[in-house]
């Protein structure tokens, strides 16, 4: 399989391009399980990470989809239950379309990866992206996210505060500065220009704040990743954006349930 990887950052142009590197002879139901990521169709999303631990993939004349699952250890039996149902809720959504005959030649694809992107004592984050092509020029990126804390799930950041509003207001701050500072100078600066675009995306609003993950480092949580996806910050070309929210911001807005993984970073 040929590399091709997307990041947070960079977004896919021609769902169409990808068939081959995604699906290309992917012609049979869920294989065993692998230990290498090297054969993963989710490779084009997150070649680097470890690899899935359960592969659903099937291919048809009229639609593609493969649905990579992370190897979840202790946190399997709370959290695989829900990552499987939300995928098959994807799923039977994009079959409702992809499985009807049409005149059109293209094959619709549907791509979902989940991986865990922070882990520790107590908590375990998953990150599930991908897209979904059913025509158009490109496949529609999307994103989700699965936090367990101390054995409750956390899937909307406000869940993780005492006062959600309150905490939506600190974090558009933090985002709006960041951006800001992104917006001053680099390459991508010419993403950040429309000043417009940048304050609706970052508005207070639960809509806005929908998808977050906890950073972690040593095994503790050193704070939490806002994921803007394409378009609700800047044009589709410029890709998911992310921003940072350390320990020391967060920690006074927490939820008291809440504060345990963060408790160490919180004064840094």
């Amino acid at each position: 399989m040929r590399a091709f990887r997307l990041t947070h950052h960079p977004a896919p142009t021609l769902a169409l391009s990808l068939s081959a590197l995604l699906f290309g002879g992917c012609t049979t139901p869920a294989p065993p399980p692998v230990k290498s990521a090297r054969h993963s169709p989710c490779d084009a999303l997150a070649p680097a990470t470890p690899a899935p631990a359960i592969i659903d993939r099937h291919s048809t004349p009229l639609y593609r989809y493969a649905i990579c699952y992370p190897a979840l250890g202790t946190a399997g039996p709370a959290l695989d239950p829900v990552l499987h149902v939300w995928a098959k809720r994807q799923l039977a959504a994009f079959l409702s379309t992809a499985s009807q005959p049409r005149p059109q030649p293209w094959v619709y694809e549907l791509l979902i990866d989940m991986r865990i992107v922070a882990k520790g004592d107590g908590f375990v984050s998953v990150l599930a992206s991908g897209y979904r092509f059913t025509g158009g020029a490109h496949g529609m990126p999307f994103l989700a996210s699965f936090n367990l804390i101390d054995g409750h799930l956390v899937t909307q950041p406000g869940q993780l505060f005492a006062n959600a509003a309150q905490a939506r207001a600190v974090l558009s701050t933090q985002a709006r500065r960041v951006f800001a500072k992104r917006a001053a100078g680099g390459d991508t600066a010419w993403c950040f220009k429309d000043k417009k675009w940048l304050r609706a995306g970052t508005a207070p609003t639960p809509q806005n704040y929908a998808i977050a993950t906890l950073t972690a480092r040593d095994g503790q949580a050193t704070g939490l990743r806002l994921y803007f996806p394409p378009y609700q910050v800047a044009p589709y070309a410029c890709g998911t954006q992310t921003v940072d929210v350390p320990a020391r911001v967060l920690y006074p807005l927490l939820a008291a349930a809440d504060r345990a993984p963060f408790t160490a970073r919180q004064s840094r």
